[in-house]
């Protein structure tokens, strides 16, 4: 079985990321890595983000994990910062309320369905690179 390129993972890893928050018109990069961009939609902003740790601080705990990685100057946005969050915010919350009419069991932070599966691979990749 081969082995999947970082690239790979971490495109995965935007993908599940703008997914969970509802697919905002935001555009989400890692580095000079991979990018997620609805193809047919303008994107009101750009968040960019540096490295590897700052993916896994927001994926782990988003609201946190942005919010340190913004002011630590690890996460960029290109654009209007208000509009950007209000967009994700009402996204996010446009997403739950779909997912309460289809499940009984809706997750109020809907990110964190993902945290164990995503922690569980950061753990693999870590091995493979130490």
């Amino acid at each position: 079985m081969a082995t999947p390129s970082f690239s790979s993972i971490e495109k995965w890893i935007l993908q599940r990321i703008h997914a969970a928050i509802g697919h905002p018109p935001i555009r989400l990069a890692l580095g000079r890595g991979p990018e997620i961009l609805l193809a047919d939609i303008e994107p009101l902003a750009s968040v960019l983000i540096s490295d590897w740790s700052t993916l896994a601080r927001l994926v782990l705990n988003p609201e946190i994990g942005f919010g340190d990685g913004y002011s630590e100057g690890r996460i960029e946005v290109e654009g209007d910062l208000v509009l950007l969050m209000e967009t994700v915010l009402r996204s996010m919350k446009d997403a739950a309320t779909m997912d309460a009419t289809k499940s009984p069991r809706s997750n109020p932070n809907i990110l964190e369905t993902e945290s164990t599966e995503l922690s569980n691979l950061f753990s693999q990749c870590s091995r493979v690179l130490a």
